[in-house]
């Protein structure tokens, strides 16, 4: 998602003060190969994070971070992430050293402590979201782990773990070979998780980029934090559609199910970007994506912005339109077959986590 973020984003027109903290290596973009590396930034009252589409700049933030030097950075762009800003830093981007008496607040230590085991995982509250962090903490809640179907990336894995130590208790995610890997009630050293922050929490999760490790530890001597009887991160309401925020429609392989992508100035032929197939693309099944914002009826402030994936839109039209036929729509049609009926209602229950919705009926 990072090589879509520059085009939505909107100029800064001021300077940003700050000092500059984990530095990620140069990485890949999933949905292509665009490059780009992470950072944190330490503002006066808070961290940020930073995404950097220069990658010759990497070198430069590096020694800006060894040297612990504060920076002034100007011609930046922002961006939207889950209620906040993320910084993004461009070519036109500059990035210019200041002594200490140009700024007002000191070099964070415990910042820059996030590179090795936090001291403690309430200074995760401290740390700026999609920061790799390691954290010693016992495992006190596990859920089963459940299937997901995912637009992208196609049948995923996935696990929802409460875990603790003695200051607080935060959500961690595992997905796909993480699963069922950690014990319940031991402890570890956690490394290389993500810090995640969604519009009603943080929680930690692990990533494909970065390699997850854990290695059991020496328990806590000290009590340990209460924590809740249950791991829940599911809600379930009556909900009706207000709008449509994206409906795109994928072509699926007839071998693996992954997407097929038609081939340029060819209207009759595909090639799936996992295996390669080439196909007729009139034997490929149409798979929809939906983003939609949903009104929850109990209480009618409450909004959310939903994901539906492939198998929950069927089950949405099927509520909404039965006779609709998903396999030869258009997208004008589906946004017109939803929206017609706005007083349709539904009981949809959705991850609070990721707000991807995962029943419907």
């Amino acid at each position: 998602m990072q090589d879509k973020m520059e085009d939505s984003t909107s100029t800064a027109p001021k300077e940003l003060h700050c000092y500059i903290h984990a530095i990620s290596p140069v990485k890949k973009a999933t949905s292509s190969n665009r490059k780009y590396f992470e950072c944190t930034l330490q503002n006066e009252d808070n961290s940020v994070r930073a995404v950097c589409f220069s990658t010759e700049k990497h070198p430069e933030l590096k020694t800006l971070q060894q040297t612990k030097s504060p920076v002034k950075i100007t011609n930046y762009n922002t961006s939207a992430n889950n209620g906040k800003e993320d910084i993004i830093l461009l070519s036109k981007t500059t990035i210019t050293p200041i002594t200490s008496n140009d700024i007002n607040f000191p070099y964070s230590g415990e910042l820059t402590a996030a590179t090795g085991i936090l001291p403690n995982l309430l200074a995760l509250k401290k740390l700026a979201a999609e920061q790799l962090v390691t954290i010693k903490a016992q495992v006190a809640q596990m859920s089963a782990a459940k299937t997901l179907r995912t637009q992208h990336q196609g049948v995923l894995k996935k696990q929802e773990l409460l875990i603790r130590d003695t200051t607080t208790s935060v959500k961690l995610l595992l997905w796909e070979n993480n699963v069922d890997m950690l014990e319940l009630n031991k402890t570890y050293i956690l490394q290389n998780i993500k810090i995640k922050r969604s519009k009603n929490e943080m929680y930690l999760n692990t990533t494909k980029a970065d390699k997850f490790t854990f290695s059991e530890t020496t328990a806590f001597t000290a009590p340990l934090i209460a924590v809740e009887d249950h791991v829940k991160t599911t809600s379930t309401i009556t909900a009706r559609v207000l709008g449509i925020h994206q409906a795109s429609q994928t072509l699926a392989c007839v071998s693996c199910r992954r997407k097929v992508i038609p081939v340029p100035d060819d209207d009759v032929v595909g090639q799936c970007e996992a295996c390669k197939l080439t196909q007729a693309i009139n034997l490929c099944e149409s798979k929809w994506y939906l983003r939609a914002l949903i009104q929850n009826t109990a209480a009618i402030n409450e909004k959310f912005r939903l994901a539906f994936n492939q198998e929950l839109v069927a089950k949405l039209m099927e509520i909404l339109q039965p006779s609709f036929n998903l396999q030869t729509a258009k997208e004008k049609y589906i946004l017109k077959a939803i929206l017609i009926n706005p007083n349709k209602l539904f009981t949809l229950t959705f991850d609070t986590v990721d707000y991807k919705v995962t029943d419907l009926k």
